[in-house]
């Protein structure tokens, strides 16, 4: 996996504006993976990609992460930081398996962005469940039936999967430092650094505008720079 520079920033927000987050996830992982498959990039699981995107953001931007928060009781917003390191879990050993529940073998198929992408049509949130169970959760061949998982079944399948693959719902403990309110915190890391990298190419292509009004440079030549020597010019005229 390579960092992304300047000019990846720049396109890659440029390209991903309309796009949906789950497209604009495996939009920034294809330009960090260059050799990969786009297909196998969209088999990935959910934490799969969700740790790659992490260990991106690691090279790009850095380890650490500086959040806002607003507390659920009583509203304050919380300011702090982590680190990647902290957010990072183990991958899953194996993409899917089989559990027994209530007495009925079950195969499990951990969910992938295009497993995400088939239910981005879906009228409702029961619908868009009902399809992902539909794709992820068969019964186990050889069984004398083939019932539809109770809600009990499902919120087991839910626990087992978010255990076999624990990046997919990356969550943190905090604290309300004005009500001792605690709970726990969803990291949506593709919104998180897209929303880092959206504001990089914006400062970036102020810093193209300025460049190429002082000098009439093209914007290429002005990307390809270190942030270091456009900073620089920067300072020499004025900016």
């Amino acid at each position: 996996m390579r960092s992304l520079n300047a000019a990846d920033i720049v396109t890659i927000w440029d390209r991903g504006q309309a796009m949906h987050p789950i497209d604009r996830a495996l939009l920034l992982l294809t330009a960090a993976l260059p050799e990969a498959d786009p297909v196998d990039l969209q088999n990935l699981t959910i934490g799969q990609r969700n740790g790659r995107l992490l260990h991106l953001r690691q090279l790009t931007i850095g380890d650490e992460l500086a959040a806002l928060v607003n507390c659920p009781q009583c509203g304050a917003t919380l300011e702090f930081s982590l680190t990647v390191s902290q957010l990072q879990r183990p991958e899953p050993t194996t993409t899917s398996y089989t559990i027994i529940l209530e007495g009925q073998k079950w195969r499990l198929r951990l969910p992938t962005s295009a497993d995400l992408s088939a239910l981005l049509s879906s009228p409702t949130i029961d619908h868009a469940r009902q399809q992902l169970v539909a794709r992820c959760v068969q019964p186990d061949a050889g069984q004398p039936a083939s019932p539809t998982p109770t809600a009990s079944i499902l919120a087991e399948i839910a626990r087992s999967m978010a255990e076999t693959d624990p990046q997919a719902d990356m969550r943190f403990s905090l604290t309300c430092a004005d009500c001792a309110h605690e709970w726990q915190s969803h990291f949506d890391v593709v919104a998180f650094f897209w929303a880092e990298l959206a504001a990089q190419a914006r400062r970036l292509l102020l810093e193209v505008h300025q460049i190429a009004r002082a000098y009439g440079w093209r914007e290429p030549d002005i990307l390809a720079l270190s942030s270091r020597r456009r900073h620089l010019y920067l300072e020499m005229i004025g900016a």
